[in-house]
């Protein structure tokens, strides 16, 4: 968005830009010069990313704490070697067989066949030929594991037989499903 942005004067479209949302037009309807904290808002929002980023900084540690805790094995050569954006149907079909390892959790094993349909679930129809396919991939599969290990702690800790803590995991549920839903859409 940013270089399509860039060379606008005000008025002035620029695009189509492709994301993995879709394809856009980029407008320039006005421009505005702040210093940052300037305006009430831009404090206020400054703030609130500032709150976000620790929160976010406290889970990361929070997870790291428990990869220690529970000695979670990681294949991360076999990742980097996973082509998810490839647009070689064969290849495809091996990487949505393949029951190779990619980690060992308190839960069980993570594998390329499983993080091949966390791929599919949250890009409906895949990786293949894009080009941020392997951030992408990477992406997926922290926040796989990350996820798996927190339902483990969360089930040591007993939270999951919480009426309040189990209508909000199934409203948050929900809330992502429709999500992707809409995304695909």
């Amino acid at each position: 968005f940013e270089r399509a942005l860039a060379p606008l004067a005000v008025g002035e479209v620029a695009g189509p830009v492709q994301t993995e949302f879709g394809w856009h037009l980029i407008a320039l309807l006005e421009e505005r010069h702040e210093t940052a904290g300037q305006s009430a808002t831009m404090r206020e929002a400054m703030h609130k990313t500032l709150e976000r980023e620790q929160r976010m900084a406290a889970v990361r540690e929070y997870v790291a704490g428990l990869r220690l805790r529970y000695g979670v094995v990681v294949n991360d050569s076999l990742l980097a070697t996973l082509d998810f954006g490839s647009e070689d149907p064969d290849l495809q079909a091996a990487l949505r067989q393949s029951d190779a390892v990619l980690a060992v959790l308190p839960t069980g094993r993570l594998t390329v066949q499983g993080l091949y349909r966390q791929l599919i679930f949250k890009y409906f129809h895949g990786l293949a030929g894009r080009p941020e396919a392997g951030a992408l991939r990477d992406a997926v599969f922290r926040e796989w594991v990350d996820e798996a290990l927190l339902s483990h702690e969360a089930q040591v800790l007993g939270l999951r037989e919480r009426p309040a803590l189990q209508a909000e995991a199934k409203r948050l549920e929900r809330s992502l499903l429709c999500e992707e839903v809409l995304k695909t859409l």
